[in-house]
């Protein structure tokens, strides 16, 4: 009996955290200041480094309130679709993900975000091309290793067993390089 009542309570919260979402939709662009937005957005980052999913939600929309342009509104959108996913709304989440890339497509932060909750969603093939257009466009080894490592997991998940060995061995000599070389680097100092 209890677990039902927890199971009702938790998806009345998640209902809650939806309007609130939609709620807080109604005032992007309406703050004159940044440094709300700023205060909020920076607490939600925290919160989720925390795996505090939600207060991370509901600081980054409390952000999406003082979002004052697109990029701003895209951030909050960003963190508030991967805190959606992180308490199982993919849907919510997925929808999130799609407004932040709308609103800033340049942003490959952007777009790996909205690819790792397809991936969550179970729409493989999508997730897969957008880490396939961010592939070539990252050559900082610390962010390509795990991009090429998603890529790996996804090619288990779709059964492309010679890819995922492939993305696999690939990102290992990546890590294990952009560690000797911070390693490196710490000891010249």
């Amino acid at each position: 009996m209890a677990a039902v009542v927890w199971k009702v309570h938790v998806g009345l919260m998640n209902a809650e955290l939806i309007v609130t979402l939609q709620q807080a939709e109604a005032s992007i662009g309406a703050s004159l200041s940044d440094d709300e937005w700023t205060i909020y957005f920076s607490k939600a980052a925290v919160e989720q480094s925390n795996n505090n999913h939600r207060g991370a939600l509901l600081l980054g929309i409390q952000s999406l309130i003082y979002a004052v342009d697109l990029h701003r509104a895209a951030s909050s959108y960003r963190i508030a679709g991967l805190s959606f996913a992180e308490i199982g709304l993919t849907e919510t989440a997925e929808a999130c993900e799609r407004k932040a890339t709308a609103l800033d497509p340049g942003s490959d932060n952007c777009q790996e975000s909205l690819a790792d909750v397809l991936v969550k969603a179970k729409k493989y093939g999508e997730a897969e091309a957008i880490y396939l257009t961010l592939l070539p466009r990252t050559s900082d080894p610390l962010r390509r290793w795990p991009l090429l490592s998603t890529l790996g997991d996804l090619m288990v998940k779709a059964g492309r067993m010679s890819e995922a060995k492939r993305y696999d061995k690939e990102s290992d000599e990546i890590r294990d390089e952009a560690f000797r070389d911070r390693e490196r680097r710490e000891k010249a100092r």
